[in-house]
């Protein structure tokens, strides 16, 4: 394929481009390599800043989700191989490779991809309060609220309000989701379920998260597998417990930063890609990183020493 940016490895075929991720082939036709970068994508648009540890940060909670809360839950997942084990994969000596590739790729299964975001939320916030609740417009997901909920109310259960897998993910009826992938949005909803109760333990709260999921047909069987990278901070929201306050958005522990910066920049204008600020660079590198050491209770450096070498 005809890459969009500078691909992350020119040794291996590379097989998508997306916003923020690489995929290649590996030496094993059931296997993929998928690499994080630095890139920074909000409203669908990826910037022309870079976010240093971002990469690395995304790789990490990603397994540290999958090994250590998921796949002990009985939460089928993609994950292979990671840290120096993804070599065992690939064609060459990792000597052909990055020093540091390792610590922003893993080695996954390779899925039939249902063409659906699976997104959570446990709170009124985002594109559901701005885009349609605030405005006083009927959801594009089929969900009755009450007009009165103010934003950052918490549901009593998660909802579900998935969108497609376009460029622009256009928002789709949950309830016809639900009906066409009752398995896949089951292991979603399971799986949100279980990040916010570890996360609650450590004074966290996930506000919402989008899943992606996958059908494993490798055994024989068809087993719903999810994908992608899981509670991270592009691809959900997280806040501490003690500061959230009906009314008022709380303080962002996620990309949200690049979020509110980008709209802030663009205002009534054309969305183009952008060029943030060091400091807004440097403070969001710092909420990577800061989140996962709430998390995971270690820095980037001692996790990747322990569990990617």
């Amino acid at each position: 394929m005809t890459p969009k940016f500078v691909p992350a490895l020119t040794s291996l075929p590379l097989i998508r481009q997306g916003k923020t991720r690489d995929t290649f082939s590996t030496k094993s036709p059931d296997a993929l390599l998928i690499v994080a970068t630095q890139r920074l994508s909000t409203h669908n648009i990826v910037h022309l800043s870079e976010v240093p540890y971002k990469d690395q940060v995304l790789t990490a909670l990603t397994i540290y989700w999958l090994t250590n809360v998921l796949a002990p839950a009985g939460v089928k997942h993609h994950l292979i191989a990671h840290g120096g084990a993804i070599y065992d994969y690939l064609p060459k000596s990792f000597s052909h490779y990055p020093a540091d590739l390792h610590h922003r790729a893993i080695v996954v299964k390779k899925l039939d991809m249902i063409p659906v975001e699976f997104i959570f939320r446990g709170y009124l916030v985002g594109s559901l309060y701005k885009d349609f609740h605030v405005k006083g417009l009927p959801n594009p997901y089929g969900i009755i609220l009450d007009p009165d909920l103010p934003l950052m109310e918490p549901f009593d259960e998660p909802i579900f309000t998935p969108t497609d897998k376009s460029e622009t993910d256009v928002p789709i009826d949950a309830e016809n989701t639900e009906e066409k992938y009752p398995e896949a949005t089951a292991v979603c909803y399971k799986t949100f379920l279980l990040v916010r109760d570890h996360l609650r333990k450590l004074g966290l709260e996930l506000v919402d998260s989008k899943f992606e999921v996958g059908i494993c047909n490798n055994s024989g069987q068809p087993i719903v597998t999810i994908a992608d990278e899981i509670a991270t901070p592009d691809s959900s929201r997280f806040c501490d417990d003690a500061k959230i306050e009906i009314g008022k958005e709380p303080p962002w522990l996620d990309k949200q930063i690049a979020r509110d910066e980008a709209e802030r920049i663009w205002g009534k204008g054309k969305k183009t890609p952008l060029i943030f600020s060091p400091d807004i660079v440097s403070k969001l590198s710092g909420t990577y990183l800061d989140i996962f050491f709430r998390i995971t209770g270690m820095n980037i450096e001692e996790f990747q020493k322990r569990y990617m070498q």
